[in-house]
């Protein structure tokens, strides 16, 4: 019967996989970080959840939400470093801009998918990388805050403050304002 159930990894397995994908991100093996990161992010997440739900200490939640602040962090960088990468390849010739005439021949050049991401998650990458350009220590400022509130640092609050548009199904009443059209007199 104990074979039957999956086991879920502990508090110092999370740390250790943060700590790796970390290690990898300076050592230059962005693709590994990233998908590294990205499931220790969502470990993390599902064990701040689960604390919060069984009312657990709010020491048990507070080092739930901090390493999912690291792999935050280490994601954050990973991507930044992708679009990076690929401006490079492409500003090189190595990946086709779109459009035709192909800029690229099919034996020299590859594609987003070999890299790992696609055109959405590029978007948003480079968005960050020039939100990181412009203030080096955004993902942190960004993160700590989000913290120091005693809120989740998510994914999507780091979009928002990279200045991704905030759609009304994200966004609450207050941030999206008066959704009514009025009519201008003039128009009228």
């Amino acid at each position: 019967m104990t074979g039957a159930l999956v086991s879920q990894p502990s508090s110092s397995d999370l740390v250790a996989t943060i700590e790796r994908a970390r290690t990898l991100l300076d050592a230059g093996d962005v693709e590994l970080a990233l998908k590294l990161s990205a499931v220790a992010y969502d470990q993390a997440k599902a064990a701040a959840g689960s604390a919060e739900r069984v009312k657990a200490s709010r020491d048990l939640i507070d080092k739930a939400r901090r390493m999912q602040a690291d792999a935050l962090k280490i994601e954050s960088m990973c991507y930044v470093a992708m679009a990076d990468a690929v401006d490079t390849a492409q500003a090189k010739g190595e990946i086709s801009r779109g459009g035709r005439p192909k800029t690229v021949s099919d034996d020299n050049g590859f594609t987003l998918d070999e890299v790992g991401i696609d055109r959405q998650q590029l978007h948003a990458a480079r968005k960050l990388r020039n939100a990181v350009r412009a203030e080096p220590e955004f993902v942190e400022r960004i993160v700590e805050a989000r913290l120091s509130e005693g809120l989740e640092p998510s994914r999507a609050a780091l979009k928002k403050a990279a200045g991704h548009a905030v759609g009304t199904k994200t966004a609450t009443k207050d941030e999206r304002g008066d959704d009514l059209y009025e009519t201008p007199i003039e128009a009228m």
